[in-house]
């Protein structure tokens, strides 16, 4: 294997790895906005939420420039908040499926 393609995996799983930190983030803050609420959903649960990831993103790359060994990157920025927003769609989704599931079912 080539060096270039090793460069290349190791982007892909550091890249990947951004992602489902910050998918995992992302429920969980949706999940303390919730609380114990009977609801499943709320767009303002799911905008705190991203909010907060966003500006946690931001935070961890600010921090990472001070860091000789790291690199700050916008496009890790980018990776984390998708991570976070593919969270916030899957929760969605879920929330629908059941009540669309619910509907069906009378």
């Amino acid at each position: 294997m080539t060096a270039a393609r090793i460069d290349l995996i190791h982007a892909l799983i550091r890249k990947c790895g951004h992602l489902a930190e910050y998918f995992i983030l992302s429920f969980a803050l949706f999940r303390a906005f919730r609380g114990e609420s009977s609801k499943r959903w709320s767009l303002s649960w799911a905008l705190w939420a991203l909010t907060i990831l966003i500006a946690f993103a931001f935070g961890d790359e600010f921090h990472q420039s001070f860091v000789p060994s790291r690199t700050a990157s916008l496009s890790d920025v980018a990776v984390d908040v998708v991570g976070g927003m593919l969270a916030q769609l899957t929760i969605a989704g879920r929330g629908l499926i059941v009540r669309t599931g619910r509907e069906f079912s009378r």
